[in-house]
C-alpha cells in the first residue's frame, strides 16, 4: 500500500449540503463514469478526516462492484459514511488518477438526510464526466483551491 497523493486538476464538488436524493443519483453517475476509465482498476477506500482535523487514512481495497452499492440510495450512503463529525468516504484508484469523496448525514432536525461529494480528475480527462456543469448545486473548481478550501 503506498501512501495517498491528493490529484491535481478539476473539482466538481457540492456548493452546500444537498438531498441525499439528489447526491445518490449523481453519485450513480459519477461511478458509472469513473468506471468507464478503466473498469478493472485497484480502488482504495479512505476515512477522509481532511475537514475533521486534517488527516487521509487508508480503509480496504474496494471495487466497483462494491462501490456501487454504497452510493445507490440515500440509505446506503448513511450506512457506509462514518460516525465521525465530517469524516468523508474517500475513493481513488490506486494509480491516483482521480479522488471521489462524499458524506451523508441527518439534518438539523434530523429529518431529512443531506450530504456532499466532491470529485477531482485531471484537466484533460473532465470531459468524461458529462452533465456536472449544468447540475446548479454543483460547482467547478481547481484541486489547488479545493484543497486550500478543505483540509485543515
Amino acid at each position: 500500500m503506498s501512501i495517498f497523493t491528493k490529484p491535481d486538476g478539476i473539482v466538481f464538488c457540492t456548493r452546500d449540503w444537498v438531498d441525499a436524493i439528489d447526491l445518490s443519483v449523481e453519485l450513480c453517475k459519477v461511478v458509472s463514469s469513473l468506471q468507464a476509465l478503466d473498469p478493472y482498476v485497484r480502488l482504495r477506500r479512505y476515512d477522509d478526516w481532511w475537514e475533521h482535523d486534517g488527516l487521509h487514512f487508508y480503509r480496504s481495497a474496494i471495487e466497483f462492484q462494491n462501490l456501487f452499492p454504497l452510493v445507490h440510495s440515500p440509505r446506503t450512503l448513511l450506512e457506509s459514511t462514518p460516525d465521525d463529525f465530517l469524516v468523508f468516504v474517500g475513493i481513488a484508484p490506486e494509480n491516483g488518477e482521480w479522488y471521489l469523496r462524499y458524506r451523508v448525514e441527518w439534518d438539523d432536525n434530523e429529518t431529512n438526510l443531506i450530504g456532499q461529494f466532491a470529485v477531482v480528475f485531471p484537466a484533460d480527462r473532465v470531459e468524461l464526466i458529462q452533465g456536472l456543469e449544468e447540475i446548479a448545486w454543483l460547482k467547478r473548481t481547481t484541486s489547488s483551491e479545493y484543497y486550500a478550501e478543505k483540509i485543515l
